[in-house]
């Protein structure tokens, strides 16, 4: 994927957080990538593939309600930085 695509999305999403249930989120691209990965809070968290264009991260380190802002990557490549989302 071209560093320079433009990244879109509506809202802010929320990720719903218990004892039981720790945070993870779903992410889809349009173009097929490699080796994504997420950093919240200088830590960073390896997506798992689920088909070609939808990736699921476990995030069980993050447990406060707040506002947080997600850095994505690539192959190592920032594709998409300041993402927010609420838990």
């Amino acid at each position: 994927m071209p560093i320079d695509a433009a990244v879109s999305f509506t809202g802010i999403p929320e990720i719903l957080v218990s004892y039981r249930r720790k945070a993870a989120m779903k992410l889809f691209s349009t173009k097929a990538l490699q080796d994504v990965s997420v950093c919240i809070n200088g830590k960073y968290y390896d997506a798992t593939p689920l088909d070609e264009h939808f990736y699921s991260i476990e995030m069980p380190d993050i447990k406060r309600a707040k506002q947080y802002y997600v850095d994505v990557y690539s192959c190592g490549n920032l594709i998409a930085s300041n993402l927010p989302i609420v838990v």
